[in-house]
């Protein structure tokens, strides 16, 4: 009877790594299906916007529907993003993430781009208001 715990204890612990790993990947899976970012692109030029996709697939890598999705931005005041994942690069930075949290049916998944944003001489401060 403990061999039987301890062998669950360690299912369980490896269960628990491989978890962390898979979210730290820019695709990700989770919970059987893999999501990724599209354009995937590393410089926005200030005061421009571009609008990002997410593309969804089963385990089998056929594409599924969304059911809904969540874009965000890790600083709003540099880059935003808006529900329908249109980013617009607000002020010069080295490095901001986006991410998107997409669901089907009862499955989750969650993919992240990191874009830095160049300064525009044109606009050095702030961008206008669109």
């Amino acid at each position: 009877m403990h061999q039987r715990n301890r062998a669950l204890i360690a299912v369980l612990l490896l269960g628990a790594i491989a978890g962390c790993q898979r979210s730290r990947t820019p695709e990700s899976v989770v919970t059987g299906l893999t999501a990724a970012i599209f354009p995937s692109f590393a410089s926005l030029d200030q005061c421009t916007s571009v609008q990002l996709a997410v593309t969804v697939r089963d385990l089998s890598g056929d594409p599924v529907p969304t059911d809904s999705m969540r874009w965000s931005s890790s600083d709003s005041t540099l880059v935003s993003v808006s529900a329908g994942g249109l980013v617009r690069a607000l002020h010069p930075s080295p490095g901001v993430t986006i991410r998107v949290l997409v669901y089907h049916d009862a499955l989750q998944a969650s993919a992240q781009t990191v874009l830095s944003v160049t300064s525009n001489s044109q606009q050095p401060y702030s961008c206008p208001t669109q």
